[in-house]
């Protein structure tokens, strides 16, 4: 057993707001699921995260939607 699961955490650049980053996503029938949900430190001490679901992780409308949204 791989120990592998479901969904992958995806660590994001500092100052990224992942709730924001969620309702964009939204906006374009893309699910995110902020990390701050699946954390226990909500304190602001941990970097920002989504999880994302290994299904859709290589669909190219998620894959564009966030390589727009973390262009800097």
């Amino acid at each position: 057993d791989g120990g592998g699961g479901s969904y992958l955490w995806a660590e994001l650049p500092a100052g990224i707001d992942e709730i924001e980053l969620r309702r964009q996503a939204a906006a374009e029938s893309i699910f995110l699921a902020p990390g701050q949900v699946f954390s226990p430190e909500r304190d602001g001490a941990r970097p920002p995260a989504i999880r994302v679901n290994v299904a859709h992780a290589s669909d190219p409308r998620f894959l564009a939607f966030m390589a727009r949204a973390l262009a800097t």
